[in-house]
């Protein structure tokens, strides 16, 4: 089970996250569309370093429960058109480090997290 969602973001270096990042009434609003996951803080840096935390989060909770096919889960339409009227994007890379049946970790690199501010 491991292996099949490895091998999803290893051998396809294509594969990528959209967030978007809003400001709503007195907050910042992070929220990834491929993954239907929203974040929110009243600061803006803080907002992004918690929605990569929910991701990493919410990949390790299906893999530890054998249930890799909820991880996707589309955002609804109306925020997929907020994001095509996004002005900036900026990107980053992390690694979640996902835990094995047996011992030891397995590293499952996210290749890319595109950040854009709506």
């Amino acid at each position: 089970m491991l292996s099949r969602i490895v091998s999803l973001f290893t051998k396809n270096p294509s594969i990528k996250l959209n967030v978007l990042v809003y400001r709503e009434d007195n907050e910042w609003i992070a929220h990834c569309l491929q993954m239907d996951l929203v974040a929110a803080s009243e600061d803006k840096d803080a907002v992004q370093n918690d929605i990569i935390d929910l991701i990493k989060a919410h990949v390790i909770f299906a893999l530890e429960n054998d249930n890799i096919d909820h991880i996707f889960k589309s955002a609804p339409a109306q925020e997929w058109e907020r994001l095509s009227r996004s002005q900036r994007c900026g990107t980053r890379k992390f690694t979640i480090e996902a835990p094995k049946k047996d011992d030891g970790a397995q590293s499952i690199p996210i290749n890319e997290v595109e950040l854009c501010f709506a």
